[in-house]
């Protein structure tokens, strides 16, 4: 989507956001350049469309690959934990698990899963009930 293809209301958020991570917005003109520049990996998509990355009881990260089991989808909001799985100046100064209020867990949240470090998983307690990058 062009920048110029957003809504008022899209331009609006966006704006906003700036304020609070200008560093994301400062040449970003295109979901896919957010893509391209790492900002937005894992996302909504169909089975078919890259790597869906599950994160095992003993924070092994199993790769399903594309066809290989089903598509994004998401259970009823709740609270989720969320736990770190790696460190990284990002999560600096953030605890070893929090709980967030009334999220979505994405399943099955498919990328190209290049070059990527996941930096914390939740359980899903509301679809299929596996932890998945968030």
């Amino acid at each position: 989507m062009k920048w110029s293809a957003l809504s008022t209301v899209d331009k609006h958020k966006v704006e906003k956001r700036k304020k609070y991570r200008p560093w994301t917005f400062q040449s970003i003109r295109s979901v896919k350049e957010l893509k391209d520049k790492g900002i937005i990996e894992a996302g909504w998509r169909s089975d078919t469309v890259g790597y869906a990355l599950e994160i095992e009881a003993d924070e092994h990260i199993v790769h399903h690959s594309p066809r290989e089991r089903k598509g994004t989808s998401h259970g009823e909001r709740f609270n989720a934990l969320i736990q770190i799985l790696n460190r990284h100046p990002i999560n600096r100064g953030y605890p070893d698990a929090w709980q967030t209020v009334k999220t979505e867990v994405y399943s099955f949240p498919r990328s190209p899963a290049k070059n990527l470090t996941i930096l914390s998983y939740a359980h899903d307690s509301t679809d299929i009930q596996k932890k998945w990058p968030v």
